[in-house]
């Protein structure tokens, strides 16, 4: 569990939404409750985005960057 600072992450900031990055296996009830825990909130809801893995080419070799999953708060 990790936050998410991003141009967009802190424009949804100012909705009460704040997304974190989340290990692959968690679900929305494993979200709600860490996030109960750690801070001491109360949690209205929770969505959660899969992003998959993209290819990138640098200098001619091709990677992966790897794919996450994030959870938006409200």
């Amino acid at each position: 569990l990790s936050p998410v600072l991003t141009e967009k992450s802190t424009l949804l900031g100012a909705q009460s939404k704040y997304v974190f990055k989340v290990l692959k296996g968690a679900n929305k009830l494993n979200v709600k409750l860490s996030i109960q825990k750690l801070f001491g909130v109360e949690v209205k809801k929770v969505n959660i985005i899969n992003k998959p893995k993209k290819l990138s080419y640098f200098k001619g070799v091709k990677g992966e960057k790897s794919g996450y999953k994030k959870a938006i708060v409200t």
